[in-house]
């Protein structure tokens, strides 16, 4: 899914991290475990980039929803070219009625709403969707004017007409060559009122997006494609190589397009198989959840890249100690005086100490790595080899 929004989200507090929107729910979780927050608490936001979609910063520069926002961008990301440019023609008549603020609600709605509209690309201005009109038979008074005489009339006058009447607007080229005229046809869907915007786990621990395509000849490749759940069972999994119409899994592609650990997504995708991904996932499944910020600490710490060196490091992590509550230098200095000496004396030391290389000299020299969800360090004390190190390792024996 192609993303349309970069936020920096924080919770008010010195814990910030990036996302892209649209984001899954997953991702949206992982984002929570990362801030240390609810989905209960308060979530903090600024857009960073509109990644094209510029038009719409009037609109949800000051947006106080991620989740309403993130509806937004998913609904989007999935509109085709004509429906894009329905979308911006929508906002632009709500633009010129003007009869108040037009926020994110409203916005989703209009999105909602895209086949409530005719588009007709080519016209970009009133001569041209007055020719338009004229040529495919929709103005009666011209259909027998004599070819002499039909180049002689006044299209602009006739679209400028016709618009005027049925309350069209022109949308403009934009970054993603969306453009042409857009007429509303029926009235607008009221999406927003029934949506539970709050993000909750999926009912699947990986989704694939799969596709019917064999050993890469164009000729022979689907532009169908399926989602699957997994775990997956052998009834579900057969039914979804007859959707895709091949004959084995031999014959299909995937990709994985959600995860219960959003890293390891592109982890995922590079699979070989899709009994892997389905043996996979019903080990991550069991994950318990009081674990999995720390597993994925430890599989950021790593930079861990394939499914077996992931699996590996679950049934390892009892031998790593994780301490969520820290988020930057000076938290482990913080939490190491308050350890080494009595609070009263930890308050006088604070004010003359540079907490920020002390913490840095501390994370070196117990071997610990700072992840965006917390410290990570083995219980022997000993480093935390990455994956590039543990492969190294392994080809010198």
């Amino acid at each position: 899914m192609d993303k349309l929004f970069l936020v920096e989200l924080s919770g008010g507090n010195i814990r910030h991290c990036e996302l892209e929107l649209p984001a899954t729910d997953y991702e949206l979780l992982d984002a929570l475990d990362k801030l240390r927050l609810s989905t209960a608490d308060k979530l903090y936001f600024d857009i960073c980039d509109y990644y094209g979609y510029n038009y719409l910063a009037p609109f949800i520069s000051d947006a106080l929803n991620l989740y309403e926002l993130n509806a937004l961008s998913r609904k989007l990301a999935d509109l085709n070219p004509a429906q894009q440019t329905a979308f911006a023609g929508l906002l632009k008549m709500e633009v010129e009625k003007r009869d108040g603020d037009i926020l994110v609600p409203k916005l989703i709605d209009l999105a909602y709403s895209a086949d409530c509209c005719h588009v007709v690309a080519e016209a970009l201005n009133d001569s041209q969707l007055g020719r338009f009109y004229a040529d495919n038979g929709f103005i009666p008074i011209t259909e027998n004017v004599p070819d002499s005489v039909y180049e002689l009339l006044d299209f602009e006058a006739l679209g400028r007409k016709a618009r005027n009447e049925e309350g069209g607007v022109f949308v403009e080229r934009d970054a993603y060559g969306c453009c042409g005229y857009v007429v509303r046809h029926t009235d607008l869907v009221e999406a927003y009122k029934d949506m539970d915007l709050t993000p909750k786990k999926p009912p699947y621990t990986v989704l694939l997006e799969l596709t019917k395509g064999w050993f890469h000849d164009p000729a022979y490749d689907s532009e169908k494609t399926v989602q699957l759940w997994f775990p997956s069972s052998p009834a579900a999994m057969d039914h979804a190589l007859n959707e895709l119409e091949a004959a084995t899994w031999a014959e299909v592609s995937f990709q994985c397009i959600d995860c219960r650990v959003p890293a390891l997504m592109d982890v995922v995708s590079s699979a070989n198989n899709v009994a892997e991904v389905n043996r996979f996932s019903q080990w991550l499944d069991n994950i318990p959840q009081e674990k999995l910020a720390g597993y994925k600490a430890l599989l950021a710490a790593t930079q861990c890249r394939d499914l077996q060196n992931a699996m590996m490091l679950m049934d390892a992590l009892d031998s790593y100690i994780f301490t969520p509550s820290f988020s930057s230098p000076v938290d482990v200095a913080r939490g190491e005086l308050k350890v080494t000496m009595a609070e009263s004396d930890a308050e006088i030391l604070l004010p003359h100490v540079n907490l920020y290389t002390y913490g840095e000299a501390l994370l070196q020299s117990q071997h610990a790595i700072l992840t965006e969800y917390g410290v990570i360090e083995r219980q022997d004390g000993q480093p935390i080899l990455t994956q590039q190190f543990q492969e190294m390792g392994m080809k010198m024996k």
